[in-house]
């Protein structure tokens, strides 16, 4: 009997993670900003890079701006309210919609959005409202906290 790598990856719980969408944001800029700092041991490659490196930057810091900014504005009550909207939409999507490719689309986008909503809810339960970037890669306790780590 063969034994696949999926099986022994699975037992000894060797999957990957997977990182909320604000966890990711967090850790690529987090990196990519400590590697900017210490330019002087970086690669060459990654020195030639440098204007597409802050164009990242600017971007990661955009995306948690964004989460932040939905996380301070909205309450748990309304994103219950939103997320129970669109669980019902999901369901009548795939009650009333035939297979084929315009259905995965929209079953795609409202698990994304449903998804997206549950992590909005996860980070209200965690913090009432959330600061800067850059406040919570210097205070580790409270990025902790935010993360749920």
């Amino acid at each position: 009997m063969a034994i696949h790598i999926n099986e022994i990856t699975t037992v000894l719980n060797l999957n990957q993670k997977t990182h909320s969408q604000l966890e990711t944001v967090i850790l690529k800029y987090g990196g990519l900003v400590q590697k900017m700092n210490n330019m002087e041991q970086q690669s060459w490659l990654f020195k030639k890079a440098v204007e597409n490196n802050l164009i990242k930057i600017n971007s990661l810091k955009s995306e948690f701006d964004k989460i932040k900014t939905e996380v301070n504005t909205s309450g748990i009550d309304d994103l219950i309210v939103s997320l129970n909207d669109y669980k019902e939409q999901f369901k009548s999507i795939q009650i009333h919609f035939q297979s084929g490719f315009i259905k995965g689309l929209a079953v795609a986008s409202f698990n994304s959005k449903i998804i997206y909503i549950e992590e909005l809810l996860t980070i209200k339960s965690r913090v009432d409202e959330m600061k800067e970037i850059e406040y919570y890669l210097e205070n580790r306790k409270h990025l902790i906290k935010l993360l749920g780590w």
